[in-house]
């Protein structure tokens, strides 16, 4: 759960993770993390110093990560990532899966 999201009033925004990630995140947090992090830093991502990322970046750091890699010539941020995912989700899927992105994403059928 993402505890600061913008809909806090619906609670924490969900993530979805199938299980092989769920396997990577569990080794990430009992084994790589502690290697890096410094002592009372509680965030789960935290920068190569130990300490945790700047409140409000992501937009900035998934907009340089795309730019460094070089798939593209065009500005990738969060939120195109974001609308790409639920668009795929809507065309690929059942209606019952469009009811779920809906739900996941605390948008109504209109928003998705």
């Amino acid at each position: 759960l993402v505890p600061k999201h913008k809909r806090t009033k619906d609670g924490p925004a969900m993530l979805g993770m199938d299980a092989a990630l769920q396997e990577d995140m569990a080794t990430y947090v009992t084994k790589i993390r502690p290697a890096f992090a410094n002592p009372g830093v509680p965030q789960l991502f935290v920068k190569d110093d130990g300490d945790a990322f700047p409140e409000g970046t992501i937009g900035k750091r998934v907009t340089a990560f795309f730019q460094k890699s070089g798939v593209t010539s065009t500005r990738v941020g969060h939120i195109h990532l974001r609308k790409f995912i639920a668009t795929q989700t809507h065309e690929q899927g059942t209606q019952d899966e469009g009811h779920t992105v809906e739900r996941v994403m605390s948008h109504g059928a209109t928003t998705k």
